[in-house]
């Protein structure tokens, strides 16, 4: 880009050279603008293309496990173990809540159905 800086030149009102050189401000403003993106795609286009497809994160966990923490493959199935059973018990107690919530439903209804037909039984003992 320095080197190009050799080549612009003044510019009249009208946006024609008026010294030597063959680049207008504006023009040299461009092309350091897509040096500057192009170096930048080219220097962090792979590390943005590997978080696109999670292959950053996986050579991360990779490497941790590998270099900085072996036991973490292990303490990770314990804990994934741990949340499974944690899931099961919940998902148990909600069957067992809703059986009892259902059951109990239940033997209100009966209660109710058993006095009404005390009464008409003993109504019907009563007789005229």
């Amino acid at each position: 880009m320095q080197e190009w800086r050799n080549y612009v030149c003044q510019v009249s009102a009208t946006g024609k050279c008026t010294t030597v050189g063959r680049l207008t401000p504006a023009f040299y403003g461009q092309i350091t603008s897509v040096v500057n993106i192009s170096y930048a795609l080219k220097s962090y286009g792979p590390f943005l293309t590997d978080l696109q497809d999670c292959t950053f994160v996986r050579d991360t966990f990779k490497d941790i496990i590998k270099n900085r923490c072996p036991d973490l493959r292990q303490y990770s199935k314990w804990i994934y173990i741990g949340l499974a059973m944690v899931s099961s018990a919940v998902m148990l107690s909600l069957i067992f809540w809703v059986l009892y919530a259902r059951e109990r439903r239940h033997r209100a209804y009966t209660k109710q159905f058993v006095a009404v037909s005390d009464q008409v039984s003993l109504e019907g003992e009563k007789g005229p």
